[in-house]
């Protein structure tokens, strides 16, 4: 957590692996401007909408926050211990 380096994120190979099977990818990171090819959303909420699953890679507490307060626990996967809704 607290960082901008994502070089040995797991969230890359997930949004390779998401988009290898056709699957559009939205993603938001406060400190994070580019991964790869996919197009990074300017919040939370544009990330999220119209989304059938969220998958939270990052502990920020912007991002756990907009999580606790806006979305169904039935359609978050969470890549952090952190996380609860």
């Amino acid at each position: 957590a607290g960082t901008d380096d994502i070089r040995s994120s797991p969230a890359v190979a997930v949004f390779e692996h998401i988009a290898s099977l056709g699957i559009p990818v939205s993603w938001y990171d406060p400190k994070v401007m580019r991964v790869a090819d996919f197009p990074r959303a300017e919040s939370c909420a544009e990330a999220c909408t119209g989304a059938s699953v969220v998958f939270i890679a990052v502990d920020w507490p912007e991002i756990l926050d907009y999580a606790r307060e806006n979305l169904s626990s039935t359609h978050v996967i969470w890549g952090r211990p952190h996380g609860t809704l």
